[in-house]
């Protein structure tokens, strides 16, 4: 007998909730100013929410058959809403003038933020 896996939306939505809370914490007493690396385990946890929340709505719809199902497919849904996310994220960043000349300057900092959320999307997938 198969059974239909799938992420539950409550379960993305305590991580959504977590996500925002630590950033507001994070944000209001300056952390990310203080310790640079804290956008690392951001960007990870982000990359990997993204992607889990590409996953679920490819997903619920998704037959037992459906070439969905394939690791391949799962991989690039997974690295590419992760991808994309975090590019616009960046970019968005950037209008705002949050550079990081601490880390080499804004191409160093995106390059970084882009792999850790690539790297989150990994884990996701």
């Amino acid at each position: 007998m198969h059974t239909r896996h799938h992420l539950s939306a409550p379960l993305l939505l305590v991580f959504a909730l977590f996500l925002v809370a630590v950033n507001g914490l994070f944000e209001y007493y300056h952390l990310y100013f203080f310790l640079w690396w804290l956008d690392i385990p951001m960007h990870f946890l982000s990359g990997m929410f993204v992607a889990l929340c590409a996953l679920a709505v490819v997903y619920r719809r998704a037959t037992p058959l459906s070439p969905r199902r394939e690791s391949i497919f799962v991989f690039a849904v997974a690295l590419g809403s992760a991808l994309v996310v975090g590019a616009l994220w960046e970019i968005f960043a950037s209008a705002l003038g949050h550079d990081a000349p601490n880390l080499g300057g804004l191409a160093a900092d995106t390059i970084k933020d882009v792999a850790n959320d690539l790297l989150g999307g990994l884990i996701a997938g």
